[in-house]
Order: structure tokens, then C-alpha cells, then sequence
């Protein structure tokens, strides 16, 4: 039996299907409208989050500008990071710097053979001693002339036939550096060689005749620091100054061979005995050296108020041994003295004119204090009172006795108390 399917209205003819979809599209248009007001609200939110996330970035970073510290931050950079490379520390002024990189730091190691023991034997072989340093070791030019070094620059040198070359010292670190900087350089036929603490300069040109000179380039020190300042001689060869010695800018680290001295922390280093028997003098140079004290003396005056204190202004013993010296002036009257301070040779002299019988302790220290020169060097003041406490035991209470300095020693009295 067939059926028959249609989505029209047999008797009535009006499209069912059409009709239901449009219902249904009605029905659910307050649902499509929701749910898109609802996607709105959706991407004001999101949009919200973001601008709150901003702002919260921008009040951090404006928080940041009223710290001091961004506006003194610095930054190191290099051209080529692979060749040099440097980080900021401290507070380094800023500009731009050249540097001119001469080697790469490289690690090194030397190892001998295995030994089976501790106590093994070592095999045959040669041991050289030698006496002092010497310059063929390399020593830092920062080393020589007693600590002093050497100032980098250039040196020009003019071998016998002529020839002329300016040899470029400006990065040598060690006296190595300068003799193959001497020796490397094709302008000139010289050699430099070391010969105990000094620099020998040798013509190889073959000439009998010219002068072999060493000046200096640019008004600088470098060929007098290296000991070749005072080389112009008319021969094929020159010895240069002593330039390895030892003096007070000379460290201890730099001694044997840069191992230094060992102090002992514990012990003086040093005892010396004497042969009268007195007692021994020992040195401890590890001990942490004294403060340097003021030179002071205290002048007795026939002042009621005491004597005069003076003291140097400046540690250490230049002002020991000045002779202060009060001179009567029949021209000053009192208000009117003055000071003088002179140095001559090995005598210095402090000179205080005032009126006799009328000056007083207060009147030589205004003095002292006007004049510009001897205030920088000197200050004075009443000499301090001897003071001594006695308690009383029986009233809770004690007795101040206060002496005038020069009139009575109060460490000496015998005080006693009789009902």
C-alpha cells in the first residue's frame, strides 16, 4: 500500500513545516537576543580585565620613576662582546671608553709525571740554582724602580745606519713585553737583552760609524722609567740603568718571586739580642701599626687660670721639637699680641709677643686663634684642672676637690675628715 508525504495541507493547503519554523524562530528570539547580550558582557568583561592588567603595569612602572636609584643606573656595553665585555659596579662616571683588548685570559696547567708514593724517589735530571731576581723573568714593569713602575708610552730608537722606529710600549705589562716589542720590529736592525737589572741595547747594523739613540716620544718618561733614557753613544752597544731595587713603595707580596713573606700571627717575626745583656728587641710586622699621636706641649704661665696646652693639628712628629717662645714687647699692649711661626733648616719656632705683666691665658689663645696660618697648625687651650672625688660615707654625699694645674698634686694628698 503507498503512502504520501507532504509538508502541505491536503485540504487546507498552507505549508505546515514553514509554519512551525517560523513559529519556532519566534519563540526563540528573547533566547538569541539574551544570549547575545550576554556575549557582550562577556567581551566588556574580558576588555575590563585587560585594562585593569595596564593600568596595574603603568602604576607599577610610574611607581618605579620616584625611586632615586633608576636615574643612577648605568650599563655596560661593548661593541664586540666576544673580544671585551664589563659589568657596572659602584658608581662610574658615564661616557664612552676605548679599550684596546691585548690578549685573551687562557687557563694553564703544568703536571709532572705520577709519582707511586709520597717518599718516591726522583729520577735524574738537572737542578739549576740561581742568585736574585733578575729581568729575564718577566717581572711586572708596575715593579720596577722601587715600586714606582713605569710610565706606558712610546720610545723611538735610531740604530747606526740611520734608521729610526718608534716601538709602542703603551701596553707592555712586563719587561718581556718590552723586549720583544723592541725586538720585533722590523724598522731597525737592534736587539734588547737582559743583563742582571738592567736593559743592553746591541746595534745590528754592522756600521763602524753613527750613534745609537734612544729618545723619548711625546714628552713622556717611558725609555728614563726602562733605564734607556740617558743611551746616545757612538758604539754598537749600551747598558741601561739599574732599574730593579727595593724601596718603601716595594710590597711584600712582590718578594721571592711573588710568593711574598710569611709573617708570623702568633710570635714576633724578629728577636735581635744585645751583647750587653739588655733586654732583646723584638719586631712583630704582622702587629697593626700605631696611630700617629699630636705633638703637644703644655707651657706653665703665672695666669690664676694656669698653664697654656698646645697641639699640633695634624698627626704624626712634623711639629716635634718646635720651640715656642714668649717675647715681651714694650710696643703691645694687652689685646694687641700676636704669633709667628717660622721654619728655617731644622728649626721651627713658634714666637708669641705680648705685653708683660698684663697679658693673660686668654688673650695669647684669641691671638693664636687670628692668625690664619698658626690656628691651621695649632690649637690651644687652658691647660685641664687636676679634680679628685672624696665620698662621704656618713651624709650620702661627696667632697670635689679642683686644683689649679701647677699648684697642687691632689694624686699625693692626704685628706682626713675628724668629727
Amino acid at each position: 500500500m503507498g503512502r504520501i508525504n507532504s509538508s502541505i495541507g491536503l485540504v487546507t493547503g498552507v505549508p505546515i513545516e514553514a509554519t512551525v519554523d517560523q513559529l519556532m524562530e519566534l519563540a526563540a528570539q528573547p533566547r538569541d537576543r539574551l544570549l547575545e547580550r550576554t556575549q557582550k558582557l562577556q567581551d566588556q568583561q574580558v576588555a575590563v580585565t585587560e585594562i585593569t592588567s595596564r593600568l596595574l603595569n603603568l602604576q607599577f612602572t610610574t611607581k618605579q620613576l620616584a625611586n632615586t636609584d633608576l636615574y643612577s643606573q648605568t650599563q655596560a656595553v661593548s661593541q664586540n662582546e666576544d673580544i671585551l665585555s664589563g659589568t657596572v659596579s659602584g658608581s662610574p662616571v658615564t661616557g664612552s671608553y676605548q679599550f684596546t683588548p691585548l690578549r685573551q685570559a687562557s687557563a694553564q696547567q703544568l703536571l709532572s709525571t705520577g709519582f707511586a708514593a709520597p717518599d718516591s724517589r726522583i729520577g735524574g735530571g738537572e737542578v739549576t740554582f740561581r742568585q736574585g731576581p733578575r729581568l729575564n723573568e718577566g717581572i711586572g714593569l708596575q715593579l720596577l724602580n722601587g715600586g714606582r713602575g713605569v710610565q706606558r708610552g712610546k720610545i723611538r730608537i735610531t740604530d747606526r745606519a740611520g734608521n729610526k722606529a718608534d716601538i709602542d710600549l703603551r701596553f707592555a705589562t712586563n719587561t718581556q713585553d718590552v723586549v720583544d716589542a723592541i725586538n720585533g720590529n722590523a724598522d731597525i736592525s737592534v736587539k734588547a737583552t737582559f743583563e742582571g737589572d738592567r736593559l743592553r741595547i746591541t746595534d745590528k747594523t754592522g756600521q763602524d760609524q753613527g750613534r745609537l739613540r734612544i729618545q723619548e716620544v711625546g714628552g713622556g718618561t717611558t725609555a728614563a722609567d726602562l733605564g734607556l733614557g740617558r743611551i746616545d753613544v757612538d758604539a754598537a752597544s749600551a747598558l741601561g740603568e739599574d732599574i730593579l731595587s727595593l724601596s718603601e713603595r716595594s710590597a711584600l707580596s712582590s718578594l721571592n718571586d711573588g710568593l711574598g713573606i710569611q709573617l708570623n700571627r702568633v710570635a714576633p717575626d724578629l728577636e735581635i739580642t744585645f751583647q750587653d745583656g739588655s733586654t732583646p728587641l723584638q719586631i712583630d710586622f704582622a702587629a697593626e701599626p700605631e696611630a700617629e699621636g699630636h705633638a703637644r706641649a703644655t707651657i706653665p704661665t703665672r695666669d690664676v687660670q694656669g698653664g697654656l696646652e698646645f697641639k699640633a693639628r695634624a698627626t704624626g712628629g712634623d711639629l716635634d721639637g718646635v720651640v715656642i717662645r714668649f717675647e715681651t714687647d714694650p710696643e703691645i699692649a694687652r689685646g694687641e699680641e700676636t704669633v709667628e711661626f717660622t721654619s728655617e733648616d731644622e728649626t721651627q719656632e713658634l714666637v708669641i709677643r705680648i705685653a708683660e705683666g698684663e697679658s693673660t691665658n686668654q688673650d695669647v689663645i684669641r691671638a693664636v686663634r687670628a692668625n690664619e696660618e698658626v690656628s691651621e697648625l695649632f690649637e690651644v687651650s687652658l691647660e685641664t684642672p687636676v679634680q679628685a672625688s672624696v665620698p662621704l660615707a656618713s651624709s650620702g654625699v661627696s667632697l670635689e676637690l679642683m686644683a689649679k694645674p701647677g699648684q697642687l698634686d691632689l694624686e699625693s694628698l692626704q685628706l682626713r675628715l675628724e668629727p
